[in-house]
C-alpha cells in the first residue's frame, strides 16, 4: 500500500470520530469542537479544542468536561488554559480551552 492510502485512512478515521463526537455533543447541548487523533502511550488518543470563533472557550470546555465526566488537569501547560482528560478503557480523550493545537 502507498503512503497516500495511509494518510487517507487516518484522515477518514479522524473525520468519522469528529462527526461522532460532535453529534454526541450536539445531543447534549454542546457546540462542536475541532478534534484530532494523537499518539498517546498504548491507546488511541483524541484531542479536542474549541473552534476559533468560539466566544467563551473556557465555558465550552467546562461543559464538555462535565458531560464526559472528565478530570481537570491540575498542571496546565500554559497559564489561562484549562485542560481536561478522561481515560475510557481503550480511548484517552483530552480537551483544552486553547483554540489552536500546539505547533499550528
Amino acid at each position: 500500500m502507498s503512503n497516500n492510502f495511509g494518510l487517507k485512512l487516518s484522515l477518514g478515521l479522524e473525520e468519522a470520530l469528529t462527526k461522532t463526537l460532535n453529534e454526541w455533543g450536539s445531543l447534549n447541548g454542546l457546540s462542536a469542537l475541532t478534534w484530532r487523533m494523537v499518539p498517546f502511550a498504548e491507546s488511541p488518543s483524541l484531542e479536542g479544542r474549541p473552534v476559533d470563533e468560539e466566544a467563551d472557550p473556557e465555558e465550552l470546555t467546562s461543559r464538555w468536561a462535565a458531560a464526559l465526566q472528565m478530570t481537570k488537569n491540575s498542571h496546565p501547560l500554559r497559564g489561562g488554559v484549562s485542560t481536561w482528560f478522561v481515560d475510557l478503557d481503550t480511548w484517552y480523550i483530552e480537551i483544552s480551552s486553547e483554540p489552536l493545537f500546539f505547533g499550528e
